[in-house]
């Protein structure tokens, strides 16, 4: 399929023994699919820290080795902010830079509904994806 959209591709399968190694993963060559999880963890999965090399044992999720000076500088500033509004702030400029930079393709992304009587005032989304964040303010009426 890969080749007839016009990629030029080679397969090659990887021994189980090394499916968990991080060198094999951080330098082989291709394309991967992956999750991230929560909205904070995929922020900081394309932060210049997170790539995978020797110096730091091959750890690390930013496996297309993507750096933005910007970009760093806007998680550093999301991870040091207690103002829920300015941290949502940097996640907006955060997502801007994605957006025009696409350091990866997003192939899909997870809904979390959440489902409550409408008798319950009060549930909203918190920090990540938590939904409990704010359960003392909730109100039976």
């Amino acid at each position: 399929m890969w080749r007839r959209t016009g990629f030029e591709s080679n397969e090659a399968v990887n021994p189980a023994a090394l499916v968990t190694d991080g060198q094999t993963r951080a330098v082989f060559p291709g394309i991967y699919i992956y999750g991230v999880g929560l909205p904070d963890v995929s922020l900081h999965a394309y932060g210049s820290s997170t790539i995978p090399k020797a110096e730091n044992r091959w750890v690390g999720g930013n496996r297309g080795g993507w750096t933005h000076p910007e970009w760093d500088r806007l998680i550093n500033g999301y991870d040091t902010s207690l103002d829920r509004d300015q941290r949502a702030q940097f996640a907006v400029q955060l997502g801007k830079i994605f957006s025009e930079e696409l350091p990866a393709i997003p192939l899909e992304f997870d809904p979390t509904p959440v489902a409550y009587v409408s008798a319950l005032a009060g549930p909203r989304q918190g920090p990540g994806e938590a939904v409990g964040w704010n359960i003392h303010e909730w109100e039976l009426r």
